[in-house]
């Protein structure tokens, strides 16, 4: 039986101990797989096994296709756009109280005086 050099990795995302041969094409520096912040939300992976590699590989191209794409409301010129109609807004209209009007003259009480 022929002898074969492994390399024993740690999943960082589900712990799983895995052991994959040695093919040269490794890295000896400790540069993550993915090193991702959005938002404040930082996701590192350093090892992941061959499921979460296949999983986080999916999500991965996945979200880049999404961002990619062009923006549902970025072409505003085709689509109508509606019509707010805004309420009318009644402003209270106050009268000086040292306001005088000038009296009428009357010969009856209760009677309109008329030029």
């Amino acid at each position: 039986m022929g002898k074969k050099i492994v390399v024993e990795i740690e999943c960082d995302r589900c712990t799983r101990v895995e052991h994959k041969q040695v093919t040269g094409k490794e890295k000896d520096d400790d540069a993550p797989i993915l090193d991702a912040t959005f938002l404040g939300e930082k996701v590192v992976f350093k090892d992941l096994c061959g499921a979460c590699t296949d999983i986080v590989t999916a999500r991965w191209t996945e979200i880049a296709k999404e961002l990619t794409k062009a923006s549902p409301q970025r072409d505003r010129t085709k689509k109508e756009v509606p019509v707010v109609k805004e309420v009318p807004v009644v402003k209270e209209i106050s009268v000086a109280k040292d306001l005088h009007l000038p009296k009428e003259k009357s010969s009856a009480p209760g009677a309109l005086h008329r030029p």
